[in-house]
This record gives structure tokens, C-alpha cells and sequence, in this order.
């Protein structure tokens, strides 16, 4: 993971929250997705599949790997409404 990754108040305040997810059903990072959601609630999507196709962007993609690593890739439309719903 780059040294640049992962820095500044976003992360700061956030990076602390417990991930409550079943360990070994987890790829991508807790962190990771919150930030995909609040940088598509801040451009003006208010829906999970907008903010979905917001960050599936190619574009957006090369401005989101400058924050954080997205190992394994973009979550699924499922994983993002998942998680901020509390089903997964």
C-alpha cells in the first residue's frame, strides 16, 4: 500500500470504526467503501446504484486509487447497498 494512501481528516475520522463483518467473506476494506460513498453523495448522487456507477467509472476510478487501494477491485453494487444497510 503507497505511503500516499489512506491520509487526511477522511481517514483520520473514519479509519477508527469497527468492521463488524464476517472475517474471511470481506474484500474489500470498510474504509474504502465509505469514502466511494461520501465522494458520490458529495458529487450529488443520492441513490446506491448512482453512486455505484459514479465510482464504476474509469475516471473515477484513477481519481479514487490516489486515496485508497482497491485491492480487489470495485465493490459490487450489492456490497456497497449491503454494507451501509447492515445485511452483510
Amino acid at each position: 500500500m503507497s505511503n500516499d494512501l489512506y491520509q487526511g481528516g477522511f481517514f483520520d475520522y473514519f479509519g477508527g470504526l469497527q468492521d463488524t463483518r464476517q472475517e474471511g467473506k470481506v474484500y474489500h476494506r470498510l474504509i474504502d467503501i465509505l469514502f466511494i460513498v461520501f465522494g458520490g453523495i458529495l458529487c450529488g448522487h443520492d441513490d446506491w446504484e448512482h453512486i455505484y456507477i459514479w465510482a464504476s467509472a474509469v475516471t473515477t476510478q484513477k481519481w479514487l486509487k490516489k486515496y485508497i487501494a482497491l485491492d480487489n477491485g470495485m465493490p459490487s453494487l450489492s456490497t456497497i447497498r449491503l454494507l451501509l444497510k447492515g445485511e452483510e
